[in-house]
């Protein structure tokens, strides 16, 4: 949040510099990220589980895209960038489900699935529990569903 303010003023001192490149530039700039700062705020002070996995299935609350029930689901495994690890879901029917996504989001796991990610992924970081318990959950409660084995 403080970054988006850092960003916004940023912009905003643009809009003082005579040149009319840089005032567009400065304007722009603090519509959008100043439009950041509700949208972080708001998450700052959501409560509640952003992610459920439990006996039913998979729920971003987030996304409210709805329940991705287990008979759903193909496979599930983790994948990782440099150090960050996070959950891929391969869906039986993505379609279902991508179309309910954000457009931003949409756009996202189009990519994601590009590069072999999954038709979602769902990260993990900073969240508790953690992606180490949820993965001993899917062992324990649908190793069916499990794709591949992680090195934590």
């Amino acid at each position: 949040m403080l970054l988006c303010a850092a960003l916004v003023a940023t912009s905003y001192f643009c809009t003082t510099i005579p040149k009319l490149e840089a005032q567009i530039a400065g304007w722009a700039g603090s519509v959008f990220f100043g439009m950041g700062v509700p949208v972080l705020c708001i998450q700052l002070f959501r409560t509640g589980p952003q992610i459920s996995i439990d006996s039913s299935g998979i729920t971003h609350h987030r996304w409210k895209m709805g329940i991705i029930r287990w008979n759903e689901i193909d496979r599930v495994w983790v994948g990782s960038v440099r150090s960050a690890r996070f959950l891929c879901v391969k869906l039986k029917d993505p379609t279902v489900f991508t179309e309910r996504l954000p457009v931003h989001a949409r756009k996202m796991a189009t990519l994601n699935a590009g590069l072999g990610f999954g038709d979602l992924t769902l990260g993990f970081q900073g969240f508790s529990p953690g992606l180490k318990e949820v993965w001993h959950y899917l062992e324990t409660a649908h190793p069916d569903k499990i794709g591949a084995e992680p090195v934590f």
